[in-house]
Order: structure tokens, then C-alpha cells, then sequence
């Protein structure tokens, strides 16, 4: 929920730096796009490499992200968007499966719970 209430202020800060509407625009393109793009591969990297570290990875890679907002350089920000974007895929993958995974296979829970 946070990451979308982002979204207004966000634009506010790119018309502050003084971007163009359609500047602004390539740069919420490209981290929908980069979303998109990486989405598909964040819940097979997570088990790959471990649900866990996916969840840190997704902390660094935010954070990534958010610092790129400091700067009004266009090419930084475009970063930030295209990070941003796979943090967001991470964001909505990696968490649920560690949990339902902790749930069913560590615990032993009753999948009745989860839904």
C-alpha cells in the first residue's frame, strides 16, 4: 500500500525538478515496464536462492531506489524507476511465498489457515 501512495508525491518531486510532463511520463513507464519485465523471474530466483535472501535483496535494491529520488538527474532517476520497478516484483512475490512456505513446509500448518 505505501508503494502506491508514493505515486503522487513522486510526480510532484519530477515537476519540482523541474521534468516535463512527458519526461515524467518515460519515467513512470519504465519502472511499470521494468516491473513487467523482471516479474516473471523473481519468484523462480527466489527458489533458487532462498526466499530470504530475496527479501534482503529486495531491501538493499529499495533503498537503491529511494536514494536515487536526492538527485534531480534524469538518468539517476531512470535508474531508480527500472530498481524500483524490481523491487515492486519482489515486493509481491518473494514475501507471500516465504510465508506460505514457512507455513506448509517448516511449520506444518494447515493450508486452511493461509486462505
Amino acid at each position: 500500500l505505501g508503494d502506491w501512495l508514493q505515486g503522487p508525491y513522486v510526480y510532484k518531486l519530477y515537476a519540482f525538478y523541474g521534468f516535463k510532463e512527458s519526461e515524467i511520463a518515460i519515467l513512470y513507464v519504465a519502472g511499470f515496464a521494468s516491473s513487467v519485465v523482471f516479474g516473471t523471474c523473481t519468484g523462480p530466483l527466489a527458489d533458487i536462492w532462498g526466499r530470504r535472501k530475496m527479501a534482503i535483496a529486495f531491501s538493499v535494491i529499495y533503498t537503491f531506489c529511494c536514494l536515487t529520488k536526492l538527485t534531480p538527474n534524469f538518468w539517476w532517476l531512470m535508474a531508480g524507476r527500472v530498481f524500483g520497478g524490481i523491487a515492486t516484483s519482489m515486493l509481491f512475490s518473494t514475501f507471500e511465498s516465504w510465508y506460505v512456505y514457512e507455513h506448509s513446509e517448516r511449520y506444518g500448518f494447515p493450508s486452511e489457515w493461509i486462505g
